[in-house]
């Protein structure tokens, strides 16, 4: 199996475990994590660029993807808030590559491993032109004004589905709106 890292940082020889700063696992100790090759466009984007990332699964339903996915043929959409964009369009970022020895699966659903030992990469190459890589993988990139309405819509939809660093959104335009609470 391979996994990926993606980094913002191009000079890392050796991926140590660091603490866990999501409270959505239940993980003991200090993990590297990684992401597995399905899942790995979700993260070409700056690391801390809110993204609500979609797919069609085997239980989405045509209204849902004419509703998401309208007449695009990508595999996948991420939407991303438009004042990101400009530095999306600027970010170079850098794919480490792992064996998958010594990885346990964390969240298989979003392709999510972590472990609890320092890893060597076996590569690295650097990504430029963001969009463009995205394409690559059939992924498209929508941008909105604001992601908080899609992601209401989209928990409820049949769709199969990533939401990253929402924290960092832009709060919701309408405050008094009530919206699921983020993990």
């Amino acid at each position: 199996m391979r996994l990926f890292h993606i980094s913002e940082f191009p000079d890392i020889r050796i991926f140590e475990p660091r603490p866990v700063k999501v409270d959505t696992y239940d993980i003991d100790g200090d993990a590297v994590w990684a992401i597995d090759e399905e899942h790995l466009p979700n993260y070409f984007l700056p690391r801390d660029c809110p993204r609500i990332c979609i797919h069609r699964g085997p239980l989405t339903t045509g209204d849902d993807i004419r509703k998401y996915f309208g007449d695009s043929e990508a595999g996948s959409i991420i939407y991303v808030e438009r004042d990101w964009m400009e530095r999306i369009d600027e970010e170079v970022l850098y794919m480490y590559e792992f064996e998958g020895k010594g990885f346990r699966p964390i969240d298989e659903n979003a392709g999510y491993y972590i472990s609890g030992k320092p890893v060597i990469p076996l590569n690295m190459s650097k990504i430029k032109s963001l969009p463009e890589q995205l394409k690559k993988f059939d992924v498209e990139l929508r941008p909105l004004g604001s992601l908080w309405d899609l992601r209401e819509e989209v928990i409820s939809s049949t769709l199969c589905y990533s939401m990253i660093r929402m924290r960092n959104a832009s709060p919701p335009r309408d405050a008094n709106k009530k919206y699921h609470p983020l993990p």
